[in-house]
């Protein structure tokens, strides 16, 4: 199958064909509905008044989409819109989010879900860390961007500060039977979550000395409630 005709069949699939945003728009967006798929609305904002990046990872890079056997252009994940975009003759298209389709980039798989944050529930982008998709417990990522306003000087002293994008503390989320839950950050919190199994999981964080701020001790933690 030839690229360009993949790259038809992808757009077509997954991304509104009507019309997409430029690549130096996209800061804020609203999604409309239309008989199509969905127009990604973006404010006039000069790319170069705004210092960062709304990428973790700023480069394309080889991906694939799982219910898609046919190969795709490169992706790029964009942590402050929660798109997962391509490039096409130097614009950009935002692939429609499904729940039925993991989209895998450089080895990094993405999974749009519901999921609980800060006692509310909402639908984004996870990236899943646990390697063993099958385990009753996993472990996701979500990487977030944050904007900050532009700061106009108040004394002559100073100068003005330009809008600027910084990347925020990573949050990690843990499957459930309650669905996609925030991680616990205290053992308290997690003992709370799985009363029946409370004394194993406290000898576990004991004696592997686990860290709620390693990434690396958070795997295994989930690894260890899979067996539960």
């Amino acid at each position: 199958m030839k690229k360009s005709f993949v790259l038809s069949l992808l757009i077509a699939a997954f991304v509104n064909t009507a019309i997409i945003a430029q690549t130096n728009q996209p800061y804020t967006s609203t999604n409309n509905a239309t008989s199509t798929g969905y127009y990604f609305k973006t404010p006039q904002m000069d790319a170069n008044d705004v210092q960062g990046s709304m990428y973790i990872i700023d480069a394309f890079m080889p991906a694939k989409i799982e219910c898609l056997k046919e190969i795709v252009p490169p992706l790029r994940y964009n942590a402050y819109k929660d798109e997962i975009e391509f490039k096409k003759d130097n614009e950009l298209y935002y692939i429609v989010k499904t729940d039925s389709c993991d989209v895998t980039i450089d080895n990094r798989r993405y999974r749009h879900v519901y999921y609980q944050e800060n006692s509310e529930t909402t639908k984004g982008y996870l990236l899943v860390l646990s390697s063993d998709l099958k385990a009753k417990h996993l472990l996701f990522r979500k990487d977030k961007i944050r904007y900050n306003q532009p700061v106009l000087a108040s004394t002559s002293y100073q100068t003005d500060k330009p809008a600027s994008l910084t990347k925020e503390d990573p949050v990690y989320f843990l499957s459930t039977s309650l669905g996609i839950l925030q991680m616990p950050r205290k053992k308290k919190e997690l003992l709370t979550l799985f009363p029946e199994k409370a004394s194993q999981i406290e000898q576990f964080l004991k004696e592997k000395k686990i860290s709620f701020n390693d990434e690396n001790d958070l795997l295994l933690l989930t690894a260890f409630l899979s067996t539960l």
